[in-house]
């Protein structure tokens, strides 16, 4: 089996060690597709069949990461593609472990767990507070300190801090079917084809265990140190782009109920409505199992529901606001998600429809995604973490009319591993 690992490159300092870390793999049969940019020369060392020079056209020349990925891989003619960037390095048995996972599950796409390593020896591990997990792998005489790469769901998947990371392996069909890397994206170009690849249908395999070796450089150069703002804005773009279609991929990968509560009219494609009208009585214990359901749509239905008056919320049926984020929560899988919307008291919609008995704003979902605020509330049995919470207008109609909506896309805690911080 044949690999073609691509490598755009500005700065060949430490291109001579990854060179080395290629020609140490136990598995042999591989080309280098190295595209020079910024007047970068190949180091003379490389001197090797294998690895082929790609000059860049002069107007390529100011374009960004993903527009250099993207000509690489178009340079590429093995039946896999291995992304090493230029100060990285493999293990020594990277693409041996890759080409087995290829031949016991046929992959579309293949990524690894990665360590981080400074020139000191040193290894930076993620932080624990959010759900990082961490292990130690012994390669030859060294032992590496590696990051634990999370399953793949909407919610790794919704951040390019919890996504899958190196090393990243994508089949070369698979690549040209989705058209490769965005050529205008100047960072978070992985990201972004990580996304569409999941959301293309194609299958996942994770390795759980080290086969790459990231940099982390003194002199500042990593791309997410010198681009960190430009990254934290574009990451955020990509995601806010992607996440509910990576919600819906997740619940048809798991084979989940996707709800939509009071969705008699208005119903979406692929989600079943929960009504009255359609033979559903929702101020009544749900008719659904516990931890049944993938995603639950709640869009102008939490201020039809009156406010709880009793903090305990005791009573029964428990049609009042705690009593339905309680239905909510035992009828979502772990890991499931609400998908909210509500006028907010922050504009008029709250207030001026006589129909709305209960008030929303950000803070209101805090008694189900924080401690702090639930431990007043006893009768919350759900536990929550607030994926994204945020106040926008729907549209200018809306903002004409000064009605604001709160959104609140929350996950169910249900004893799995999270990405990101929870705080209840």
């Amino acid at each position: 089996m044949r690999f073609s690992i691509f490598t755009p490159t500005h700065d060949t300092t430490h291109l001579v060690e990854t060179y080395e870390s290629l020609l140490a793999q136990t598995h042999r049969d591989w080309e280098w597709v190295v595209v020079l940019n910024s007047g970068a020369k190949l180091p003379a060392q490389l001197d090797d069949t294998r690895i082929h020079v790609v000059d860049i056209p002069k107007w390529m020349a100011q374009l960004g990461v993903g527009a250099l990925k993207r000509y690489a891989c178009g340079h590429c003619d093995g039946a896999y593609l291995v992304e090493v960037d230029h100060d990285d390095m493999l293990v020594p048995t990277a693409l041996e472990k890759i080409a087995t996972a290829i031949e016991v599950h046929d992959p579309d796409f293949i990524f690894s767990d990665a360590a981080q390593f400074r020139s000191n020896g040193e290894f930076q591990l993620f932080g624990k507070e959010y759900g990082w997990e961490h292990y130690s792998q012994r390669a030859g005489d060294k032992v590496y300190q590696v990051n634990r790469s999370f399953p793949v769901d909407a919610s790794s998947l919704r951040a390019i801090f919890y996504a899958p990371d190196h090393v990243r392996v994508w089949r070369l069909a698979t690549y040209r079917m989705l058209d490769g890397h965005d050529a205008s994206l100047a960072v978070c170009d992985d990201y972004d084809l990580v996304c569409r690849t999941y959301l293309s249908g194609a299958k996942f395999h994770h390795i759980p265990e080290c086969l790459y070796l990231y940099r982390i450089r003194e002199d500042g150069n990593n791309t997410w140190l010198k681009r960190n703002a430009e990254i934290q804005s574009k990451q955020q773009e990509v995601s806010n782009r992607y996440i509910y279609p990576l919600v819906y991929e997740w619940c048809r990968r798991n084979d989940l109920t996707k709800l939509d509560l009071g969705g008699a009219t208005g119903c979406p494609e692929g989600f079943v409505a929960a009504d009255l009208k359609n033979g559903i009585d929702l101020r009544k214990k749900w008719p659904f199992a516990d931890s049944s359901i993938g995603c639950i749509r709640a869009h102008d239905f939490l201020e039809h529901v009156p406010h709880c008056r009793d903090s305990a919320c005791t009573h029964q049926p428990p049609y009042c606001t705690v009593g339905v984020m309680n239905e909510i929560y035992r009828v979502l899988v772990p890991g499931g998600w609400l998908l909210s919307a509500t006028p907010s008291t922050d504009g008029r919609g709250a207030f001026q429809d006589p129909t709305h008995c209960s008030f929303w704003n950000p803070n209101s979902f805090w008694y189900y995604t924080r401690q702090q605020q639930r431990q007043y509330v006893p009768g919350i049995t759900g536990r929550f973490q607030g994926a994204r919470i945020w106040q926008e207008h729907p549209s200018e109609w809306h903002k004409a009319h000064a009605i604001l909506y709160v959104y609140a896309d929350l996950v169910a805690l249900k004893g799995q591993r999270q990405p990101g911080i929870c705080e209840v």
